[in-house]
């Protein structure tokens, strides 16, 4: 049986690649399905389906198929953990004589598969993130030309892939765009809310950007975006964490799963992440670029008034943030007396 401990499927980039893709192309399978149901009218195999592979286990976005391999998210998993360690193609035309899969329990058990053909499917960046593959319960072989079109096709899912990350990005800083960012937002409040976990969300502003802009110049201005906007990324490694620039020098960022001790204790690291740049702008009262940060953390409560009253509360943090002095956060606990 092939059960791949290698560093292709471990690799950092990769995986980051992985939940990158995954958060970008929720809520596309419409799209995707295009592309998978025509792969197996293509093909003649009974289902065909595009897979993330994750470190220990896949997601199928897209399957198009017989219902009893549709309904299992494992299908395919080791053979497009192979390819993905193959590079590109991976064809095993009869599993049950190939000496990586025979033992494998889904070969040898439901839903008995005896042929794949898959191809792997790449992040903008590169990085090799799943694959676009086919499966039979019989032995089979693909001709020339079926490869060929299985490569356009794949080319053809790698392009949606591209351009809705190029449209969820903001071109500036490679984070997230506002537009997504609240598409992002919605779903976190609501889910919070169903299971009454807490969740995080920071109103972020660079202090004095309009004077640093017209003292630095514009050049300037765009690169001390940027790195503040870096700066505020490396703080955050879970999956679920997003940083978004919202606008100007404006930013937003959403941490599921947060308490408000925990709110307090990440919205220190981002400001001292930001001051620790040491980005000289004379016109600040330490001579350097600092940021403040209405902070709004706890369970969503119906007291609260849904995502608007959120960012609301965040946005009046911020603004007596500034007030107070700048280069210092405010503090909001959801469901507290205000």
């Amino acid at each position: 049986m092939f059960t791949p401990e290698h560093a292709r499927i471990a690799d950092d980039a990769r995986l980051d690649a992985v939940r990158w893709i995954g958060e970008a192309i929720l809520n596309m399978d419409v799209s995707f399905d295009r592309v998978t149901r025509l792969l197996s009218h293509l093909t003649g195999a009974p289902l065909a389906a595009f897979s993330l592979v994750g470190l220990e286990k896949q997601f199928l976005p897209s399957v198009f198929g017989v219902e009893e391999l549709e309904e299992n998210d494992n299908v395919g998993d080791a053979f497009s953990r192979a390819c993905i360690e193959a590079g590109d193609v991976l064809v095993v035309r009869d599993a049950m004589i190939d000496f990586r899969f025979a033992d494998s329990p889904m070969v040898i058990g439901a839903p008995y598969i005896r042929f794949y053909a898959g191809m792997t499917v790449r992040a903008p960046n590169g990085q090799p993130v799943g694959t676009l593959f086919v499966v039979d319960t019989k032995p089979r072989q693909l001709e020339d030309g079926d490869l060929a079109a299985f490569a356009d096709l794949r080319a053809q899912l790698e392009e949606m892939i591209l351009l809705r990350t190029l449209s969820v990005r903001d071109p500036g800083t490679g984070l997230y765009n506002r537009r997504y960012f609240e598409e992002l937002l919605e779903r976190e409040y609501r889910r919070s809310a169903r299971n009454s976990t807490p969740l995080t969300y920071m109103s972020v502003d660079i202090d004095r950007f309009g004077s640093y802009n017209d003292e630095c110049g514009p050049v300037a201005g765009e690169h001390a975006i940027k790195a503040v906007s870096a700066a505020l990324q490396e703080c955050f490694g879970r999956g679920g964490d997003v940083v978004a620039r919202i606008g100007g020098a404006t930013f937003a960022i959403l941490l599921p799963d947060t308490d408000p001790k925990g709110a307090e204790l990440m919205a220190e690291r981002c400001r001292v992440a930001v001051e620790e740049l040491d980005l000289v702008h004379d016109g600040a009262p330490d001579g350097l670029l600092t940021i403040s940060l209405g902070v709004v953390a706890g369970v969503p409560v119906p007291e609260v008034g849904g995502v608007e009253a959120l960012v609301r509360l965040a946005d009046d943090a911020l603004g007596r943030a500034k007030a107070g002095g700048r280069d210092r956060a405010e503090h909001v606990i959801l469901g507290a007396e205000r």
